[in-house]
């Protein structure tokens, strides 16, 4: 199973080089946007700069690409592969050009993001900081936001509930993958998963928490850490990369498996509901039992409502903007959920979403 996960994730990096051909463009009565003309956009260009390419930029990405096609806006994407000077050179090359209208971007440095908003406002460029506060040195610009810390205290609860209906696997002991430079995201999502961890469990523990900027350094982490034999029962992750790269060194030490959907050894929780995911989810023999479907394609539709606005002079290059973008937490229960999946990845080139392969029966 492990080389299964990891041709997954190389292919869902793979597809990022395919953004431009990643299906037609929407028709026009599926506008994001219905009262701006179709075409009326067109010569705008907009780059995109996220954390990286793992599966969720990249369905993101392809979303947002198509979203805007049919109004004529042109879209790049620079992939900064998690460095946050890769980052900056290419969001200064790019306001040197002045070839963009719009950039969105996910901040890496948050220390240096201040800088580089005003960069982007001193060159009068509209921006959109994906899921970045809102008040960075006091400036103005449009987001799109989730409550992060909200968001992840059902999947803690659920992983605490589990752990104490089987006793045997001892008590909850969390080992977590974050980000490196470190973020308040995932600080966020961390502080949601022990909030409802400990809402079941008051006396649970964090083991493990370590940052990684690529799905190979968490893989190596996880190894490292089930080498020098530290106990854990629960298992997760600031995205979705970063838990597969953990899941394929569980794997490899046979600690990611389940009987009947019942996990053996460890419970595991990830974030993005991207195809390797949900093929693990959805599979009676994988200890993943929660998946955040963080879908890309409602990420998208807020991205590109607010990218429209902007283009159309309906909020200035530098007003204050917010949309927000929801998550869903799968369980196993594919027959459920499976719709929701195929919604958020539909044409998105090199994803798949994975059929049911079993019937759930709610034993978690």
């Amino acid at each position: 199973m492990r080389s299964s996960v990891l041709s997954y994730a190389a292919l869902g990096l793979a597809a990022a080089a395919c953004l431009a051909f990643a299906g037609a463009a929407l028709a026009d009565d599926a506008l994001v946007d219905p009262s701006v003309a179709a075409g009326s956009l067109s010569g705008k260009r907009v780059l995109i700069s996220p954390y990286n390419m793992e599966n969720f930029n990249t369905a993101n990405t392809s979303w947002v690409t198509r979203l805007l096609e049919p109004y004529g806006v042109k879209t790049d994407v620079a992939n900064p592969n998690g460095s946050s000077s890769k980052q900056l050179d290419n969001l200064e090359t790019a306001i040197a050009s002045q070839n963009y209208n719009i950039i969105i971007w996910q901040p890496i440095d948050p220390d240096t993001a201040d800088t580089t908003i005003r960069k982007i406002q001193d060159a009068k460029i509209g921006q959109i900081l994906q899921f970045a506060p809102k008040d960075i040195g006091g400036m103005h610009y449009s987001t799109t936001s989730v409550d992060w810390t909200k968001t992840y205290v059902s999947a803690g609860a659920a992983a605490a509930t589990f752990i104490a209906k089987h006793p045997d696997l001892g008590p909850p002991q969390v080992a977590w993958i974050g980000q490196y430079p470190a973020s308040q995201q995932c600080n966020d999502r961390l502080q949601g998963f022990m909030d409802g961890i400990k809402s079941v469990s008051p006396d649970a523990k964090i083991v493990y928490n370590e940052g990684v900027t690529t799905a190979e350094q968490s893989r190596s982490k996880i190894t490292d850490l089930i080498t020098r034999g530290t106990a854990f029962n629960i298992f997760s992750a600031c995205n979705g990369g970063m838990a597969l790269g953990g899941i394929a060194a569980l794997q490899a030490a046979n600690l990611a498996g389940a009987v009947n959907k019942v996990p053996q050894h460890v419970y595991i929780a990830t974030m993005d509901g991207s195809p390797p995911e949900l093929q693990l989810l959805w599979d009676q023999n994988s200890a993943v039992m929660r998946v955040g479907l963080f879908g890309p394609k409602t990420a998208a539709i807020a991205d590109a409502k607010m990218a429209i606005n902007l283009l159309t002079g309906k909020v200035p290059f530098d007003g204050e903007a917010e949309e927000f973008a929801n998550v869903s937490w799968l369980t196993p229960d594919c027959d459920t959920y499976r719709a929701q999946a195929l919604e958020q990845f539909q044409g998105v080139e090199g994803f798949t979403v994975p059929a049911c392969s079993f019937k759930y029966t709610g034993n978690d």
